[in-house]
């Protein structure tokens, strides 16, 4: 399951970066400084793994995936620049499952919302023809 955790992305409130962040300072050896850049790729780590916990529920010790179609919003697999085009879309498919009832009709947003991010993936790899 940590495989997929690391698959998707979403944006992390200030005060729970600035809690890892002391959390990381005060694990580690003293001679050690955790540099500004590195931070951001911790932080970016983070993100990924909580927007693929996002896609899910715990309850009771167990995780139950709360709909099937986000795992089509991971997009760490990509080139940046193409993560950045699928990011926006990852964020609004959690936004939908976490304020939307599960029914058919949530199903339908998720796959046309799936639709588009596909869209907005081809259309900055399209080439004009020659």
């Amino acid at each position: 399951m940590e495989a997929e955790m690391a698959d998707v992305m979403v944006t992390l409130p200030e005060d729970l970066i600035e809690s890892v962040l002391h959390v990381i300072k005060s694990v580690q050896p003293k001679h050690h400084v955790v540099s500004p850049e590195f931070q951001i790729v911790l932080i970016e780590e983070l993100e990924r793994s909580l927007c693929q916990a996002r896609s899910m529920s715990f309850c009771k010790g167990v995780f139950v995936q709360t709909d099937r179609l986000l795992q089509f919003f991971t997009y760490s697999h990509l080139p940046a620049h193409l993560q950045d085009v699928s990011k926006p879309f990852c964020d609004l498919a959690g936004l939908v499952c976490d304020s939307l009832p599960s029914n058919p009709e949530r199903t339908v947003a998720l796959r046309k919302l799936l639709e588009s991010k596909d869209c907005a993936v081809r259309a900055i790899l399209y080439k004009e023809p020659a």
